[in-house]
């Protein structure tokens, strides 16, 4: 269940050609719902932990949801890394200040009695046109537009950042220290 993730495959980047063909979307979108539907069957996946959490949040999923949830996760897959990473961006920015509401509100009487079960899930999944964004975990988040350990790391730092900035991630390229440049020197 940890394997990577089928959607993988037909993510764009420098290498893979920009075009793909409709069987071979079609065979990545059922790999892709496969997947999903093992996902939606156990509890919630860190990654980064490697354990099972008790949050069961993907398990109300039914058949049609899964279906229109793995058709837009290889849509997004299939979008421009730089596309990708400013959803990517604005779905975390957007988790964060609902969990400084929620951590604000958390104190109000008024507020507590209007929290339902979904109340602590603050990322969103989109599952499709006719469906509404589904509330989430962060871990559930992940597992499913699979952000691994380094991606997600980069993804926080760039909306952590002091100004937030909408758009791609900068990358930055740091120089070289004069230490290792005295190395290379002597050779």
């Amino acid at each position: 269940m940890i394997s990577n993730h089928p959607g993988i495959v037909v993510r764009l980047n420098k290498v893979r050609p920009k075009s793909v063909e409709p069987e071979e979307r079609e065979n990545v979108v059922q790999d892709v719902q496969t997947y999903l539907t093992k996902l939606s069957r156990i509890s919630c996946y860190n990654r980064d932990a490697k354990y099972n959490t008790t949050c069961t949040c993907l398990n109300g999923l039914d058949d049609d949801s899964l279906t229109s949830l793995s058709e837009a996760v290889v849509s997004f897959f299939m979008l421009p890394k730089d596309v990708r990473e400013t959803i990517l961006k604005e779905r975390l920015k957007g988790a964060e200040d609902r969990r400084k509401i929620h951590d604000k509100n958390l104190n109000s009487h008024k507020y507590q009695a209007a929290v339902d079960d979904t109340a602590a899930l603050f990322f969103r999944l989109d599952i499709g046109p006719q469906y509404p964004q589904k509330p989430v975990c962060m871990n559930a988040f992940r597992n499913v537009l699979a952000l691994y350990r380094r991606p997600w790391e980069k993804l926080k730092r760039s909306v952590s950042a002091g100004s937030y900035v909408a758009g791609p991630i900068e990358h930055v390229i740091h120089p070289i220290r004069e230490d290792v440049k005295k190395a290379f020197d002597c050779i």
